[in-house]
């Protein structure tokens, strides 16, 4: 439901004095409880008609420093948040409707790399095949570019170069050059496969940049960026006659790759050669999500099961090191279809600090979650819930008139009234008031 205020200049007059006193107590060495009386009545209107649904998470991702990170949802809109201000919605970015974001990535540059004070932007890009680059300080688009390859299943971004590798329904997988800002300029593409692409990686292997794709046939590719030549395939596990859709993957410091399947398995990949390392079977059911530490000492991975969980490396005597899963979370009610974890590494990560170290999860039920990664599986994660933003809701009190946004369509609706011989014979605050009038939707 949404509470209405009918009488909003009182109560922010009110509202704002009681801060007034609050910080003046703070300031004598005090500290002051937020509490204000009111000097008239006030009547709030519950409004239970309003069929708001929150929508399912899509994307997540932080910006370099961790300090914001940007949320799509199924209908089209991204939210972006701010952490440093503990966890305060800044705006949201209105995307076309159906066209639902399913990668995010941030593009940051330096007062160096180009002849302005630097950028920080954001690019989405979904179903409808389009990569949008918003301008986060007008919340506008800067420029929306047909990445010619039908569906974006995944997006993934080399930070040295500004080069962002588009895996798209056709079983192509496009760069584009993303340095100049408003501009998405096509580089080139990599040898086309025969099924969409489905999960997308950069990297480092013997000095060379190369993009590793993983597919819907079971195949993770691993190409030759200056070419576009496939330089390795790696089959994973199948059963009977249906092809496993490797979902997501990473590609770690080291060139190892972590991938995870329909199977429901987390495999670790030697990047150089192909060689299957390790397996995990953690999850019930399709892994559709996995990330990373900046240095790669934690994976985190989940999916259909709702079971979050952080797998750590081991070093034996002999200097090697084998991969164990060191802790689990199964936090959320429905499907995880999106993981992010802060640009820090994960020997940084801090108690005292929530910024040093975070895995954020979202999905199907509609709520971020986030974890401190020092204490991962020690300390209860904190929830994000979504509920509707302000600009939903306009009022006009003395009219009793109330306009709902929805995401595709404006409701107007006539606000009930409270019977007159009820107020009068109110007696506490709080008190339940019947209506001689019921609210009425005048429009839609």
């Amino acid at each position: 439901f949404i509470e209405c205020v009918l009488s909003p200049s009182l109560l922010y007059t009110q509202l704002k004095k009681s801060v007034r006193d609050v910080q003046t107590a703070e300031a004598a060495g005090n500290k002051g409880v937020l509490a204000f009386t009111m000097s008239g009545p006030v009547e709030v209107h519950r409004c239970r008609f309003v069929d708001w649904v929150p929508e399912t998470i899509t994307a997540i991702a932080f910006n370099q420093d961790g300090t914001r990170v940007a949320c799509g949802r199924e209908g089209g809109d991204i939210e972006v948040w701010s952490i440093a201000k503990r966890w305060i919605k800044e705006f949201t970015l209105y995307g076309p409707r159906g066209a639902y974001s399913r990668s995010l990535v941030w593009i940051e540059t330096t007062p160096e790399e180009e002849d302005e004070k630097g950028r920080e932007s954001l690019i989405s890009a979904g179903f409808d095949g389009y990569l949008t680059e918003w301008d986060l300080k007008t919340q506008r688009t800067k420029v929306i570019a047909d990445a010619f390859g039908g569906a974006i299943w995944s997006m993934s971004l080399w930070e040295k170069d500004h080069l962002l590798a588009v895996g798209t329904e056709d079983g192509s997988c496009r760069v584009f050059d993303a340095s100049v800002s408003g501009v998405l300029e096509y580089v080139r593409s990599m040898d086309k496969q025969d099924s969409r692409v489905l999960s997308v990686g950069c990297g480092e292997r013997n000095g060379r940049l190369t993009v590793v794709t993983g597919s819907a046939d079971g195949i993770i590719r691993v190409y030759d960026y200056e070419n576009g030549h496939a330089l390795l395939r790696i089959q994973v596990e199948s059963y009977g006659h249906t092809q496993t859709c490797v979902w997501s993957l990473v590609v770690l410091p080291d060139f190892s790759i972590v991938s995870g399947d329909s199977l429901g398995h987390t495999q670790f990949w030697d990047g150089l050669t192909g060689a299957l390392n390790q397996t995990f079977s953690a999850h019930d059911a399709d892994v559709l999500a996995v990330a990373a530490t900046k240095d790669g000492r934690r994976i985190f991975s989940s999916g259909v099961d709702g079971n979050v969980v952080m797998f750590q490396p081991v070093e034996s005597d002999s200097g090697d090191f084998t991969w164990v899963l060191s802790g689990g979370q199964r936090v959320h009610t429905h499907d995880v279809r999106a993981l992010a974890v802060a640009s820090t590494s994960s020997a940084d990560a801090s108690v005292d600090d929530p910024l040093s170290g975070l895995l954020i999860s979202g999905g199907v039920d509609t709520q971020m979650v986030v974890y401190p990664i020092s204490r991962f599986g020690a300390k209860r994660p904190l929830k994000v819930t979504p509920f509707p933003s302000v600009e939903r809701v306009t009022l006009a009190p003395k009219e009793r008139l109330m306009l709902y946004r929805h995401n595709t369509y404006l409701e107007l609706w006539k606000l009930g009234k409270a019977a007159s011989d009820d107020v009068a014979k109110r007696k506490e605050d709080g008190e339940k008031l019947m209506l001689e009038e019921q609210a009425k939707r005048l429009a839609k």
